[in-house]
């Protein structure tokens, strides 16, 4: 196999599979010395030094003084069709939706270029997103007004952003414990209400801190067993699923599923 040059000089297999040393990070299990190569698979998982931004650190609103409100917006650019959509459901652009999320600080983020779509407001360039619905553009921008937080609402929202991360979308792991105060980049995840003026026609952005209220005084409520006279007296009512989260109650109550009713 050495003279049909199938093995090296070491007698290690040459072909597709012989990777440079720069092109794999540098596993000790796998190193050999005076070897400019090593031998596996190009599948690997490589890692990196996780960063943090500075402007994002420290970040986290204080009690009795007014914080910045950032918006991030999302723009449908291409929806997705064919084999990608195969129900053929409607795809709605977020842009054109009343309601968006946003974060609370208490620094601003650090000016890039202006915003030419918004003029008069700071941004961070834009950057793409390639989701089910399809590629979207994410936009962050500066709110022109802010916002006065008091312990109340600071804790409200603190309730809020944990809620969304860990029984919606599940990502805190086991061992975590939630101390925004003391987290590397502790900005808070708010939901955001489109407010465009009838005069001027210029769109501005409102905390909806009535929403956050609901959400947080229905976290240990939901999802309710409906008692046996409620279901018998159910009627469905089409306007109020409409754009809607449901919450079956028949299933995992502990860990609850979310569906969005699109249609």
């Amino acid at each position: 196999m050495h003279k049909r040059k199938e093995l090296n000089d070491y007698l290690l297999p040459v072909g597709k599979d012989t990777i440079m040393l720069t092109a794999l990070d540098e596993d000790p299990d796998e190193f050999i010395p005076n070897m400019s190569y090593k031998v596996g698979s190009a599948r690997r998982r490589q890692l990196y030094d996780k960063r943090m931004a500075k402007a994002l650190h420290n970040a986290i609103p204080h009690a009795g003084e007014e914080c910045y409100i950032y918006v991030m917006e999302m723009d449908l650019i291409k929806a997705v069709s064919g084999a990608a959509n195969p129900k053929n459901r409607r795809i709605i652009n977020p842009l054109d939706t009343e309601f968006c999320f946003g974060f609370l600080s208490n620094k601003k983020i650090p000016k890039v270029r202006p915003n030419l779509g918004y003029p008069k407001r700071q941004k961070v360039p834009s950057f793409p997103l390639f989701l089910r619905q399809g590629r979207m553009q994410a936009n962050i921008f500066l709110v022109k007004s802010r916002l006065l937080v008091d312990t109340q609402m600071l804790e409200l929202l603190k309730a809020f952003h944990h809620y969304l991360f860990d029984n919606v979308l599940r990502l805190v792991k086991g061992g975590l414990v939630f101390v925004p105060d003391k987290a590397p980049v502790n900005v808070l995840i708010v939901p955001l209400r489109r407010e465009r003026n009838s005069e001027t026609g210029e769109v501005d952005f409102k905390l909806d801190y009535a929403y956050v209220r609901n959400v947080v005084s229905s976290i240990d409520e939901l999802p309710r067993i409906p008692t046996e006279a409620e279901r018998l007296a159910f009627k469905f009512d089409a306007a109020k699923f409409q754009d809607a989260i449901v919450m079956p109650w028949y299933r995992d109550r502990d860990h609850p599923s979310f569906y969005y009713v699109a249609e």
